[in-house]
């Protein structure tokens, strides 16, 4: 095997076999070198030298993966948790003015006209149409909108909105509520008390 490798030798037997060079070519990297007057160490000509450097390489690697793999897990998993909270809380923005508690129901002769009514326990404390609902949920937009900012709401939670519910895909959180006002309420009242989110936004898509 010869003398020990310096330092620097093995700093460059080592990136040489991280770019993915063979043994090959890395004894042929020690004779250009040579040749070039270049080589600050000297030459090998055997290969069971890299051999072993490669071994010793898999097993650092390996080492190494699992090390910074339990150091930034806690991490991601924090960052997650915030993450999680945030879009928790622009949930439960979007169902104030009594939304988390509507229910359907009708309120008139004709059957097939539907209210929705804010109900406490088994009592109707307010009733509206479906504009109504629509108004409210525009309302707290606007609102959330302003306390979490745009970006976060628009641009953050409406993909995870997206992504939990298929018929919501093709649209911004504007045309869900212009559309299915009623069906986003019941998502909303999901979210926010589950607590976690499926699909990925600008914040969380490296994670």
């Amino acid at each position: 095997m010869g003398y020990q490798p310096t330092k620097e030798e093995l700093q460059f037997v080592y990136k040489m076999i991280l770019d993915g060079s063979s043994n090959r070519e890395i004894l042929e990297e020690y004779a250009r070198q040579i040749r070039a007057g270049e080589l600050v160490f000297p030459l090998r000509s055997d290969d069971r030298f890299i051999k072993a450097r490669r071994r010793e390489v898999e097993a650092a690697s390996a080492v190494l993966e699992e090390h910074v793999r339990r150091r930034v897990d806690p991490i991601v998993s924090q960052m997650r948790g915030q993450h999680f909270s945030e879009l928790s809380g622009i949930a439960r923005a979007l169902l104030n003015n009594g939304l988390a508690d509507i229910e359907p129901v009708t309120l008139d002769e004709n059957p097939k006209r539907l209210s929705y009514a804010i109900v406490n326990g088994v009592e109707i404390e307010e009733s509206f149409g479906i504009e109504g609902l629509r108004i409210r949920l525009k309302d707290n937009l606007n609102a959330t909108c302003t306390s979490f900012g745009n970006w976060k709401v628009m641009g953050c939670f409406s993909l995870h909105v997206k992504a939990e519910q298929p018929d919501f895909v093709t649209h911004d959180i504007q045309s869900i509520i212009e559309e299915k006002p009623f069906e986003f309420t019941i998502l909303l009242r999901l979210l926010a008390t589950r607590g976690t989110f499926v699909g990925v936004c600008p914040v969380c898509r490296d994670w």
